[in-house]
């Protein structure tokens, strides 16, 4: 009777856990709120001060990013460890005041401006980058990040771990199988 129910668990558990069918369409999770509303994922045409980078913000920004001479960013996918090449990008927040005067109507909204950390594997010695660069969509400008209490740039060791390293580390431990 013990083995009977070893092995017929796994059968009841997908039976518990399928979803019965009835004909019925599963509702999308998320496709409508509890109240009914839909939810509009479409982005903006002109997104506010406060709206995450767009799809076309963050095309634009990493083309810049790629034929600007001094920062050299690799293709999209085309990085690795000793290239330059982008971590990460998100929006860099206006200054508050610009903010205030502009959702009180006493002045425009603010220049939409992006924060990047680059990996620059290509300098020597290596190091980390955060770039603010704007305005948005149609850049013009990418510049080192100052802020006070902050180093800019900081050693390539202190970096955050990302796929490009275990990718190449997968790559220098299986090189001696590949070659046997």
């Amino acid at each position: 009777m013990a083995s009977l129910s070893l092995r017929t668990l796994p059968a009841l558990l997908i039976w518990y856990f399928l979803p019965c069918t009835t004909g019925e369409e599963i509702p999308i999770c998320g496709a409508e709120n509890p109240n009914g509303n839909i939810i509009d994922l479409t982005e903006p045409v002109n997104p506010g001060p406060f709206h995450d980078l767009t799809e076309k913000e963050i095309i634009k920004l990493r083309e810049f990013l790629e034929n600007d001479k001094h920062i050299r960013a690799s293709k999209f996918r085309k990085h690795s460890i000793s290239s330059s090449y982008i971590y990460m990008a998100d929006l860099y927040p206006p200054l508050k005041k610009h903010t205030l005067n502009y959702l009180n109507g006493k002045g425009p909204q603010p220049p939409r401006e992006a924060r990047v950390m680059m990996f620059r594997g290509d300098k020597y010695p290596p190091v980390v980058e955060e770039y603010k660069c704007g305005p948005l969509p149609n850049l013009r400008f990418c510049k080192l990040l100052h802020l006070p209490g902050r180093k800019n740039p900081v050693p390539f060791a202190y970096r955050p771990f990302d796929d490009t390293e275990i990718r190449a580390t997968i790559d220098y431990i299986l090189k001696p199988l590949n070659h046997s």
